[in-house]
C-alpha cells in the first residue's frame, strides 16, 4: 500500500510518499523525492509510529496496527481527517529511540547472518559425518550429529539399515528445527530468544 500527502511547511512545499516497509519492518519514504528509511515505533493498542525529519515541525507518520491505514500527523493534527492527535508528548517518539532502534535492528540483522552461517555448518557436518570424512567445522550444532553417529555406529555393528536411516532422519530434523527458528526469527523476535 502505498500514500502521498502534499503539504506546505514553514513556506516550502512538500510531496511524502508512503512506500510500504520492508520484512525488518524499516518504513521506506519519499520525501520530495529523496527516498529515506526510518524504523517505527510501537505504541500498544495504538499503532507504528514513525518520527520524520521535515522543518522544524513533529511530523509522525502513524499505521494501524494491521497495517491498512496510514496517516500523517503534523503538530498533532491528523491531515487527513482533521482531528487532533495526543502524541506529542510520547517519549517513544524521540529521535534517539528512533537510533537506537537502527541500530539495534542491524545488529539483529548481523546476528542472523552469524547464524545462518552457523547453521550451513551444521548441514555442512551433517555431509561429512555421512562420508565419514575426518575434516568438521567447529562452528556449527553438534546435537544433530549424535543421532546420526550412532546410528552409524549401531547399523555398522548389527549390519542393519534402519538404525543409519533413523540416524539419518532425526539429524536432518534437528537440523531443520535450526533452520526453521532462523527463517522465524527474521519476523519476530521471540525465536531469537529459543535459539
Amino acid at each position: 500500500m502505498q500514500k502521498q500527502w502534499a503539504l506546505s511547511l514553514d513556506g516550502t512545499e512538500y510531496v511524502i510518499q508512503y512506500q510500504g516497509s520492508k520484512l525488518s519492518g524499516i518504513i521506506k519514504m519519499l520525501i520530495n523525492g529523496e527516498y529515506s528509511e526510518y524504523a517505527p515505533t510501537l505504541v500498544r493498542g495504538v499503532g507504528m509510529f514513525a518520527k520524520l525529519d521535515i522543518a522544524d515541525k513533529d511530523v509522525v507518520l502513524k499505521i494501524s496496527l494491521n497495517g491498512k491505514k496510514v496517516d500523517l500527523i503534523v503538530d498533532g493534527l491528523n491531515i487527513d481527517n482533521q482531528e487532533p492527535t495526543q502524541i506529542n508528548n510520547r517519549p517513544e517518539l524521540s529521535s534517539n529511540k528512533v537510533n537506537k532502534n537502527i541500530l539495534l535492528q542491524r545488529k539483529v540483522k548481523t546476528g542472523l547472518g552469524s547464524y545462518l552461517t552457523f547453521v550451513v555448518f551444521t548441514y555442512v557436518n551433517l555431509v561429512l559425518v555421512m562420508l565419514n570424512a575426518s575434516l568438521s567445522f567447529p562452528f556449527s550444532a553438534t546435537v544433530p550429529q549424535i543421532p546420526l553417529i550412532f546410528g552409524r555406529i549401531l547399523y555398522e555393528a548389527q549390519g542393519m539399515s534402519v538404525f543409519y536411516m533413523t540416524g539419518i532422519i532425526i539429524a536432518l530434523s534437528l537440523a531443520s528445527g535450526y533452520l526453521l527458528l532462523f527463517f522465524l526469527s527474521r519476523k519476530r523476535v521471540v525465536p531469537i530468544w529459543i535459539q
